[in-house]
Formats: C-alpha cells, sequence, structure tokens
C-alpha cells in the first residue's frame, strides 16, 4: 500500500550542509547556567550579570524571560575574550 503524503507549497526539506560529512560533525556540550548561578561562578551580583546581558554583549538563551547563559560563554567574557 502505497501513501501519497500532500506537502504544502514551499515546504523545505532537509539539505546536507555543503562541504560536510557526518563524520566531520561534532555536537559541543553545553552547559547553560541560570543568572543566579552565573553570579555565583563570576563573584558579582544577579542585577550585574543582566547588565553584562543587555549592555556588555554577554549572549543569552532562552525566551520568555527564561534567560540562561552557556558557562564556556561566561568564561570567555570573563577572560576577555572574543565570544
Amino acid at each position: 500500500m502505497k501513501i501519497n503524503i500532500k506537502r504544502r507549497k514551499g515546504a523545505l526539506t532537509a539539505q546536507p550542509l555543503p562541504d560536510s560529512k557526518p563524520d566531520q560533525i561534532v555536537a559541543m556540550p553545553v552547559e547553560l547556567l541560570t543568572v543566579r548561578e552565573a553570579a555565583s561562578i563570576a563573584k558579582v551580583s544577579e542585577p550585574t550579570i543582566r547588565r553584562w546581558l543587555r549592555c556588555e554583549g554577554l549572549p543569552r538563551f532562552g525566551s520568555k524571560g527564561r534567560v540562561r547563559i552557556d558557562q564556556a560563554d561566561l568564561m570567555k567574557f570573563l577572560k576577555g575574550e572574543e565570544i
């Protein structure tokens, strides 16, 4: 029995990235921190972390008020390295 699946016009299908092979793709583990955890690690206050997110360019993840910070990005930021 053959099942016909209708696709919406303009639906995209997954395409491999150019010049990439599955054995070359490496997934890096990401440890996301809350603002409180990041403040504890950086030894600063929570408002300071929020200011760094808002004004200083510290990258953030999350939506709808749930802010998460990648620990590796925080460490680079504290060392003054480019993120």
